[in-house]
């Protein structure tokens, strides 16, 4: 799986200031867009009574300068409190519990994948007259850059690059026209680290010109 290049993800623990400590977690921590929930949760501790404490979520986008708050719940009787969540881009998480001073933690990252599709207009093409590689891509982003990469034996090599563009509320639309290959060739579709997401990848097709 492509990997960002560039985001790190912040500790997936941390100890708060002031009085108390609270830890959180965030799982997974890579996902694809709208297809798995996050299990975001922790523990307040370090105090006499840390039952029913107020804990207020907060989350950051990119450049996660600024971080609002997002959701509110509080801990059982153990101090543990959780929320689920479905972020649409990378996001920063941290947990703020109530108190005399207030106690926060440390944030913990999570990575969004974008969803590529890819079609081909055929998979057995004559060799050397066109072909179309198309698909969508989710969530909705039009502008971002895109690229056609065909498998060789040194690795995933570009071959071609454009811009997806919009086709309605939900999502984005990208579309290639080269010649065929001559021989046998694995290829995919490519959208770089923007910041917003990790590099993301459509699945593997194989063309088989005749």
């Amino acid at each position: 799986m492509l990997l960002a290049a560039g985001l790190l993800l912040l500790p997936a623990t941390a100890t708060g200031q002031g009085t108390g400590t609270v830890t959180l977690t965030a799982t997974p921590a890579l996902i694809k867009f709208n297809t798995t929930p996050v299990a975001v949760g922790g523990t307040f501790s370090g105090v006499q009574n840390v039952a029913g404490v107020r804990v207020t979520l907060q989350r950051a986008t990119f450049p996660f300068t600024r971080f609002r708050a997002f959701a509110r719940t509080q801990t059982d009787a153990s101090g543990a409190f959780a929320f689920t969540v479905t972020p649409a881009v990378n996001t920063h998480y941290a947990a703020v519990a109530a108190g005399k001073p207030t106690v926060r933690s440390q944030p913990v990252g999570v990575l969004v994948l974008r969803q590529v599709t890819i079609k081909l207009s055929t998979a057995t093409p004559r060799a050397r007259h066109p072909i179309r590689v198309a698909g969508y891509v989710y969530p909705k982003e039009p502008g971002d850059a895109v690229e056609l990469q065909y498998e060789t034996a040194a690795g995933w090599h570009t071959v071609q690059s454009d811009r997806t563009y919009s086709v309605d509320t939900t999502r984005s639309a990208y579309a290639f026209t080269r010649a065929a290959p001559r021989k046998r060739t694995r290829l995919r579709v490519v959208l770089p680290d923007d910041g917003q997401h990790p590099p993301s990848a459509s699945g593997v097709r194989t063309l088989r010109p005749r």
